[in-house]
């Protein structure tokens, strides 16, 4: 299959690679520039309906979960699992330890996050809409 060209001289083809050269990147920055808005449109359409919340509140509100997690007690060692191996030298080691209560952190910091919000009940929130 011959391919022929509308060009004829080797000076038309730089010419015409150049322009396209140029109408590439003229077209590569709208894309950018589309995929940008597309992103920043589709970020808006996220948060829409999330839940509003002041400056005021949420530091608040990370205020409660800092001190719920400050006043957990990591120092508590029936809050761990630990495994101990003996070594070859005869020295005891511990071999893995984890972390068991991660369900108390959560629980102390979801009670003090409940104590400070007003729950609305599910059936009146529903009521209201």
């Amino acid at each position: 299959m011959k391919i022929t060209s509308i060009y004829n001289t080797k000076e038309e083809l730089e010419k015409r690679v150049k322009e396209l050269s140029v109408l590439i990147e003229e077209s590569s920055g709208n894309v950018k520039k589309l995929v940008d808005e597309q992103n920043k449109l589709t970020k808006q359409l996220e948060d829409i309906n999330k839940p509003k919340l002041s400056n005021d509140d949420l530091n608040k509100l990370m205020d409660i979960v800092e001190r719920a997690v400050d006043n957990f007690s990591f120092d508590d060692t029936d809050n761990y699992e630990c495994d101990f191996e003996i070594d070859y030298d005869n020295r005891i080691q511990l071999q893995s330890i984890s972390f068991d209560e991660q369900y108390k952190i959560t629980s102390d910091v979801s009670e003090a996050i409940e104590d400070f919000f007003n729950i609305i009940p599910e059936d009146e929130s529903t009521d209201s809409e």
